[in-house]
């Protein structure tokens, strides 16, 4: 199933874990000093004003703050040694282990993520982003999609003025051939962000699955519109397929092969198409017309 709104995942991780707030430790004054720098973003400075704290004793607000400064440098190895350090002398962090398992999910240590995740959420329950990147976990890694529904649910609920979390939950219905339930999240996200192109990309990609293919050459046109060059090339791929069904081979034809030349994630864009076409085969939706291309772009 296809992945979209990446940006808008990032944003999704990060908009839920808090600025890390003042402590309410007896603390020092460069630990003061270290998370006012935090604040302005100075990270340097930061990292400077913790490992003064932390030359004279372990304290596990230093470890953490010290470990989200490396984070937002992307010294993520520094980081989760900091944040490991922060849980070891107080178990009960919940910030830490919401953190850490976004840094773990981050750097694709998902056998990791997932243990220190069901603990950000036992400790902090409040914190929507970790219901959401539990979710993301499970939609994608342990493709337990009741899981991830339930946990992308919480999120929703605890933050129902984000966008990306429909779109995260309706890529776990369209998993499970819940369209309907896909296409009203992406309807969703679609009112709460009107300007961003992922919405209606992906509502062009499920309007296929229920024959809808007006509605979604439509929406896909419109994520052309808003998208950048990721989007008109990938967006493509709806076009041809909506055309391909719509009894249009030759315009089909011609819409893939605006595409060839180009590499989307990593992939060619053929190997895109031909992946799109093993799904609709799984769910009944075919054409005879599709052996045609199938057999083009294998002789590429």
């Amino acid at each position: 199933v296809k992945t979209f709104y990446r940006p808008d995942i990032i944003q999704a991780r990060y908009e839920g874990l808090p600025d890390p707030p003042l402590t309410t430790h007896d603390t020092s004054k460069a630990l003061q000093q270290g998370m006012e720098a935090f604040q302005k973003k100075d990270f340097d400075q930061a990292i400077m004003n913790f490992d003064q704290v932390l030359l004279e004793k372990p304290e596990d607000v230093a470890f953490y703050h010290r470990g989200i400064a490396y984070r937002e440098k992307e010294l993520f190895k520094s980081a989760v040694t900091d944040l490991k350090m922060a849980i070891e002398l107080n178990p009960g962090y919940g910030e830490a282990y919401a953190d850490l398992g976004e840094l773990f999910l981050r750097t694709e240590r998902y056998e990791e993520a997932l243990p220190i995740l069901d603990k950000a959420v036992e400790l902090k329950p409040e914190l929507w982003s970790v219901w959401s990147n539990r979710g993301e976990l499970h939609s994608n890694i342990t493709q337990n999609f009741d899981q991830a529904l339930a946990d992308y649910s919480k999120a929703i609920e605890l933050k129902n003025d984000l966008p990306a979390l429909y779109s995260l939950r309706a890529q776990v219905y369209g998993k499970k051939q819940m369209v309907a339930q896909a296409i009203q999240d992406i309807q969703m996200a679609q009112k709460l962000d009107p300007n961003n192109p992922s919405p209606y990309f992906q509502l062009g990609w499920n309007y296929l699955f229920i024959r809808e293919f007006d509605k979604s050459i439509a929406n896909t046109q419109k994520a052309i519109e808003l998208g950048d060059q990721y989007y008109q090339i990938l967006a493509l791929t709806n076009l041809g397929h909506a055309y391909l069904f719509k009894d249009q081979y030759q315009k089909a034809l011609e819409t893939y092969q605006q595409g060839l030349d180009y590499t989307i994630g990593g992939k060619k864009f053929a190997e895109l198409i031909l992946e799109d076409y093993a799904l609709f085969r799984s769910r009944q939706l075919t054409h005879p017309d599709m052996d045609k291309i199938e057999q083009y772009l294998k002789n590429l």
